[in-house]
């Protein structure tokens, strides 16, 4: 999110944690609804027997639709869209080797509502059970009470 974000020109300073995705996440949340043919590939690859999502060939792309005058809030959403396509990708991979169809989703990441619901309803669409927080925080707030809950089973 951050380097995106930079390369955009939304955030080339980040001053606190999480500015970058946020500026990120209002661009992309100003973009037209509907779809957009400029979809990002998504390329994996594999390394130590696990399934990679490559981030480098975004980069040049980014850089080429911003140089032919793409919006800004356009190449926000893309690049969420992507994103999502890739955990898509990740998992429907997964799933082949595994046969595991749930998906249990959490982490500050998600507290972008955008990459949230879209995620959510990709994932769905694909036939996944999806698992999110309900009581609880995604982020660390969420982190810290498991930690406080392991930390009494085991000390108490």
């Amino acid at each position: 999110f951050a380097a995106v974000s930079a390369l955009l020109g939304l955030c080339p300073v980040r001053r606190y944690e999480g500015e970058a995705a946020m500026l990120l996440e209002h661009q992309a949340t100003l973009a037209p609804a509907g779809d957009d043919p400029g979809r990002y590939p998504v390329q994996l690859s594999a390394a130590d027997g696990l399934a990679v999502l490559e981030s480098a060939p975004l980069g040049p792309l980014l850089c080429a639709d911003l140089q032919a005058g793409v919006p800004v809030p356009l190449l926000a959403r893309r690049f969420h869209q992507w994103l999502v396509d890739g955990c898509v990708a990740l998992l429907n991979e997964l799933r082949e080797r595994t046969a595991i169809a749930e998906v249990a989703l959490s982490g500050g990441c998600l507290q972008n509502r955008l990459l949230f619901e879209t995620l959510v309803q990709a994932l769905a669409g694909h036939g996944f059970t999806v698992h999110t927080n309900e009581l609880v925080p995604v982020n660390d707030g969420g982190i810290s009470l498991g930690q406080a809950y392991l930390g009494g089973r085991v000390c108490v």
